[in-house]
């Protein structure tokens, strides 16, 4: 990524024209539409993520008369999401920190590779292969299971 004078550059541009996106139940996309194509490369050239696509014609009114060519960037990688949006953070109005924020949070319960939904390392004594193929985290497995008995006693 860029320096900071950049970044808060970038980081402006952002909060005028970029949008954070929630795509799917953990998923978080960022995107900025601009007609200025040289402008867009900067940016993307400053985060040093995702990427830019384009030329797009659009309409710009109910007449359907075609506007000027339009450029996309976007950025999808998990990754390159939570650094972007790490890096961009001091320089977003209020209402733009809000969704950061929510996006950031919302990325925590991304699984990584071979982690469970907790984090868990599933590998080695923690991995329970059961015969249907399943592939089991025998730490969140037992304490479902204790939550389970805790359940059966209340009711007793």
């Amino acid at each position: 990524m860029g320096n900071a004078k950049e970044i808060a550059w970038a980081s402006g541009l952002f909060e005028g024209e970029g949008c954070i996106c929630f795509t799917g139940k953990y998923s978080v996309a960022l995107g900025v539409n601009l007609t200025d194509h040289d402008t867009l490369e900067r940016f993307a050239r400053i985060v040093s993520v995702g990427r830019v696509t384009g030329p797009y014609q659009h309409t710009t009114s109910i007449h359907g008369t075609v506007g000027k060519p339009m450029w996309s960037w976007k950025a999808s990688q998990q990754d390159d999401v939570r650094k972007t949006l790490r890096r961009m953070l001091p320089w977003l109005g209020a209402r733009r920190t809000t969704r950061a924020h929510d996006a950031l949070t919302r990325l925590k319960a991304v699984r990584r590779p071979g982690r469970c939904h907790l984090g868990h390392l599933m590998s080695g004594p923690n991995l329970y292969l059961p015969p249907c193929g399943m592939r089991i985290c025998r730490l969140c497995a037992r304490r479902r299971d204790k939550q389970r008995v805790r359940k059966r006693k209340t009711k007793s």
